[in-house]
């Protein structure tokens, strides 16, 4: 992966998005990665990437609202692992004009929708990609606003579950 991929001139990241399937990568690589570019994380829960800093929970629930959608348009997104199970999410990486980058760990690379523009498969390229990235990379602000969504998106869910009847089955799944 070339850095001019992830950083413009000037050493400011440019504006992208994470997505973190089931991987070999060390979730730990994957923050700091996402803490050094700026960039949220929009993460599988087998990837063991849905904590940190960085991390977008309701990252389905925001891709279903067309305006949050279309202004959230990352350069470039940076797959890691196996597709992530959500629909949504799939859908709009397919209708995004982004630079998709996959990192391939492990043996296997899916690309269902044939969207990878550059594939780099070895053990460790994330921690190695991590590595060469000038420390004083200014991050983008691509987290801020998809994190500043996230908890508005957290806050009207919790309150339609608190109107809600007490027993239901969004309030069962969210217990389990």
């Amino acid at each position: 992966v070339a850095l001019s991929d992830l950083v413009a001139p000037g050493g400011r990241a440019r504006d992208g998005v994470i997505v973190a399937g089931r991987s070999t990568t060390p979730p730990a690589v994957v923050r700091a990665l996402a803490q050094r570019l700026g960039w949220p994380v929009l993460a599988d829960h087998r990837s063991g990437c849905r904590a940190g800093n960085h991390a977008v929970l309701h990252f389905d629930a925001l891709l279903r609202s067309s305006r949050f959608s279309a202004d959230a348009l990352p350069k470039i997104v940076l797959v890691v692992g196996e597709p992530l199970a959500s629909k949504v999410l799939g859908q709009w990486l397919a209708s995004v004009d982004s630079h998709v980058i996959s990192i391939v760990e492990a043996n296997r690379w899916v690309d269902p929708d044939h969207r990878t523009g550059t594939v780099v498969a070895a053990p460790g390229a994330l921690r190695a990609l991590l590595g060469t990235l000038d420390p004083d990379t200014a991050p983008a602000s691509s987290a801020d606003q998809w994190l500043d969504a996230d908890l508005v998106a957290a806050t009207a869910i919790g309150a339609t579950l608190a109107a809600a009847e007490p027993i239901n089955e969004v309030a069962v799944a969210q217990a389990v």
